[in-house]
C-alpha cells in the first residue's frame, strides 16, 4: 500500500463519512500500513548489513594493497582515509565556527548593554 493509497482511501472515508464496515476497513488499512513498515525495516536491515560487508571488504583491500608494498602505502592514501579526513576537517571548520560565535556573542551582548545604558 502507498502513501497515495492512503491519502485517497483517507479523503473518500472523510468525505462520505464512516460507514458500518468502516471498521473492517480501517483494520484492512492498518495491516497494509503495518506490512508495508515491515517491509522497509527489513529492507533497511539488508542495507546495513551489505554497508557492513563492504566496509569490510575495503578495509580488506586495503590491508592487500599495504602488503603489496611491503608495509608501505603505495598511494597517497586509502579511499576511507580520505572520507574520514574529510569528515573530520568538515567538522573542525564546524567546531571553530561554534567557537568564534560563542565567543563573539558575550562581547556583543556586553555592548548592548552599555550603549542601552
Amino acid at each position: 500500500m502507498t502513501q497515495k493509497q492512503v491519502r485517497e482511501y483517507l479523503e473518500i472515508n472523510s468525505k462520505t463519512g464512516l460507514k458500518r464496515n468502516s471498521a473492517a476497513e480501517l483494520k484492512s488499512l492498518c495491516l497494509g500500513l503495518f506490512e508495508a513498515l515491515n517491509d522497509k525495516s527489513i529492507a533497511l536491515q539488508h542495507q546495513r548489513r551489505t554497508n557492513q560487508i563492504l566496509a569490510n571488504r575495503i578495509t580488506e583491500l586495503e590491508k592487500t594493497l599495504e602488503s603489496w608494498c611491503n608495509g608501505e602505502k603505495c598511494i597517497p592514501s586509502f579511499p576511507s582515509q580520505m572520507l574520514i579526513e574529510e569528515l573530520l576537517d568538515a567538522g573542525s571548520v564546524k567546531s571553530a565556527e561554534c567557537r568564534e560565535k560563542s565567543e563573539s556573542e558575550p562581547l556583543e551582548n556586553l555592548t548592548n548593554k552599555i550603549t542601552s545604558d
